[in-house]
């Protein structure tokens, strides 16, 4: 403890929230980038309880954030390959359970059902071990042109190779560590990230852990 925070004491347990950014117990026990570096820990943790603070008062006037809001996001803004933006998002978005992915990207697939978009989604089944429902979704697409049967093939045997061999990847169980799985991403994305975007990815957060 001495390490990071000297004979420093507080009433409201703070040093332990710290400790708990970095999943961490209370115990006398730290990280070593939490060593490496306090104070960029200690700005973290201060960073997110000023972005807490920022959503919540979004929330109150209106704005819709969370899971609803993620849909209407990419609504807006379009989920397209060979875009940056779709490439660093959809890679953040990856951190998220895979059942709260099928659902923004199901809705997403009432507007626009490209390639991408289908390949996501056929994933995001495998790794929610949801493969009979993807067959029955898979069907649909057919019918519906979205693909045919050579590319639906494609779709679930690489849905399914993922269900296979889900122990092996990092895939959120949770929201805890879907949180944590989020920020490791963010620690080594390089592209620029939409500030509503993050926003609305802190906010889901928020809203099921808080």
């Amino acid at each position: 403890m001495k390490a990071v925070w000297g004979e420093y004491r507080d009433g409201n347990d703070e040093k332990f929230a710290v400790i708990r950014e970095f999943n961490m117990t209370k115990a006398n026990v730290f990280p070593k980038k939490m060593l490496d570096s306090p104070e960029k820990a200690i700005c973290l943790y201060l960073l997110k309880k000023e972005t807490k603070k920022k959503i919540e008062k979004k929330q109150e006037e209106g704005e819709l954030l969370g899971v609803e809001g993620l849909k209407q996001y990419f609504r807006k803004n379009g989920i397209n390959r060979n875009s940056e933006r779709t490439n660093t998002e959809l890679y953040l978005f990856s951190t998220l359970p895979p059942t709260i992915r099928i659902e923004v990207l199901e809705d997403y697939l009432q507007k626009d059902s490209n390639a991408l978009v289908l390949e996501k989604l056929s994933k995001a089944y495998g790794k929610a071990d949801q493969l009979e429902k993807l067959k029955e979704r898979l069907a649909d697409w057919i019918e519906k042109g979205y693909t045919d049967q050579n590319m639906a093939e494609m779709l679930y045997e690489s849905a399914e190779i993922l269900n296979r061999y889900a122990d092996r990847l990092p895939i959120a169980k949770g929201m805890e560590q879907a949180r944590a799985n989020f920020d490791a991403a963010m620690s080594v994305v390089k592209d620029p990230v939409d500030e509503e975007f993050r926003e609305i990815m802190q906010s889901i957060f928020n809203e099921i852990v808080s």
